[in-house]
């Protein structure tokens, strides 16, 4: 990447990362803590994440939002999902909240984007 050239297309975007040394938002990796099978809760793709568990969609300020999820197998049919949220809100272990099934359910940030280790 050059900053000496001309002007190109996410120009901004770059230089503000530059500037901040990080991104605005991070991709993580999240399990909704509920238990899983069938009727688990599973949110859709573009749904609004919140860091308040009594927050009001569409009245409070989402900190991010679902980009995919599923049922996982491997854990017993839980609801797992991938997310972009604020870099504020991606530690490993923080708890979400996401609207699933017409109320909000808790979700926990996964450590490196891992669900499962083997052994």
């Amino acid at each position: 990447m050059s900053f000496t050239k001309g002007c190109y297309l996410g120009q901004e975007v770059v230089a503000r990362m530059e500037a901040r040394g990080q991104a605005k938002q991070r991709l993580v990796g999240l399990r909704i803590d509920r238990p899983g099978g069938p009727d688990a809760p599973l949110p859709i793709a573009g749904a609004e994440i919140f860091a308040e568990p009594d927050a009001t969609p569409g009245q409070a300020k989402p900190i991010g939002r679902v980009t995919s999820s599923t049922l996982s197998p491997m854990l017993g049919m839980a609801s797992i999902g991938l997310a972009m949220v604020r870099q504020a809100h991606a530690a490993a272990g923080t708890v979400l909240h996401i609207p699933a099934d017409g109320h909000l359910v808790p979700a926990t940030v996964q450590p490196d984007l891992t669900f499962w280790k083997r052994g």
